[in-house]
C-alpha cells in the first residue's frame, strides 16, 4: 500500500456491507494489498488509511529544492527590479539589500516547497475514518496506483449502501 498516493474511503453502516464491497473490488481484479478494511477497535486503522509512503522524504526535499530555486529566482528578479527602479536603494551597501531580497526569496520559497511536499491534508482523511469507525461503522480504503483505478473502482462501489465516502 505504500506505493499507492490516490485513496477512495467507503464508511458502511455494517460488516458485511464492507466485505461486499472488498469482495467486489477483488472479484474486478485488483489485489487484496490495495484494499484495507476498517473495524471498530482496530488499532492500526492510521496506518491502513495512510501508510506513509517511500517518496515522502524524496518529494519533501525535491519540493523544497524546488520551492528554494524559485524564491532565489524570485529574488533575484526583485532585486533587479528594484535596482532598476529604484538606484539610489542600495547606493550605500550595494550587496546587502539584493543579499537580503535573495535570502528572503529562498527562505519563502523553501517553506511553501516543504509544505507542498509534506501533503498536510492526507492526515484528515484518516481522522474522518477514526471518527466513524469509533462510533461503530464499518469502513473500506482502496489505495489506487493512479487516477484511472480509482475511478474504476468508484464506479464499481458507487455509493451502494455506503453511508459515507472520500476520494482523496
Amino acid at each position: 500500500m505504500e506505493k499507492y498516493l490516490h485513496k477512495l474511503l467507503r464508511i458502511y453502516p455494517d460488516r458485511r456491507s464492507a466485505d461486499a464491497a472488498c469482495f467486489t473490488l477483488q472479484r474486478a481484479g485488483f489485489e487484496r494489498a490495495q484494499i484495507a478494511e476498517l473495524r471498530p477497535g482496530d488499532e492500526h486503522l492510521d496506518t491502513k488509511v495512510e501508510p506513509e509512503p517511500d517518496e515522502v522524504e524524496r518529494d519533501i526535499v525535491r519540493d523544497l529544492l524546488a520551492g528554494a530555486a524559485l524564491g532565489l529566482l524570485g529574488g533575484a528578479a526583485l532585486t533587479a527590479a528594484l535596482e532598476i527602479y529604484l538606484p539610489d536603494l542600495f547606493a550605500v551597501y550595494w550587496w546587502l539589500g539584493p543579499a537580503a531580497i535573495i535570502v528572503y526569496g529562498i527562505a519563502v520559497g523553501s517553506t511553501v516547497g516543504a509544505l507542498f511536499g509534506l501533503n498536510l491534508p492526507e492526515g484528515w482523511l484518516s481522522a474522518i475514518a477514526r471518527d466513524d469507525v469509533d462510533r461503530g461503522t464499518y469502513g473500506l480504503v482502496f489505495h489506487a496506483r493512479n487516477l484511472g483505478e480509482l475511478d474504476r473502482a468508484q464506479g464499481l462501489l458507487g455509493n451502494r449502501s455506503a453511508i459515507g465516502g472520500w476520494r482523496y
